[in-house]
């Protein structure tokens, strides 16, 4: 299941770097806590050992190319858990203001 979860990030990167390289982007609005809670759940099955803290202070939304905030947001995530210390208690926090 590890593997199905990897080559699936896999490909959503190489999409997203084909959609990057070939469109302009397009502004939309975006409702940031919803992009990310969907991110988090994304990641949730392969490190669940770590903990992930979100809060939000205001609207969160705001005006952006979706599928570059979204390889952005994911990319981020990614790293931090990817490269967490697992002999010690981790946990995400992200702050959305």
């Amino acid at each position: 299941a590890e593997r199905i979860h990897h080559l699936d990030a896999l490909l959503k990167d190489l999409v997203s770097i084909t959609y990057n390289n070939k469109s302009e982007p397009k502004a939309e609005r975006l409702h940031v806590e919803t992009e990310v809670r969907n991110l988090l759940k994304e990641f949730h099955h392969q490190y669940n050992s770590v903990q992930a803290f979100l809060t939000v202070n205001g609207e969160a939304e705001f005006v952006t190319d979706a599928v570059r905030f979204r390889t952005i947001a994911r990319n981020l995530i990614s790293n931090a858990l990817k490269y967490h210390n697992p002999a010690v208690q981790s946990f995400i926090k992200i702050t959305i203001q």
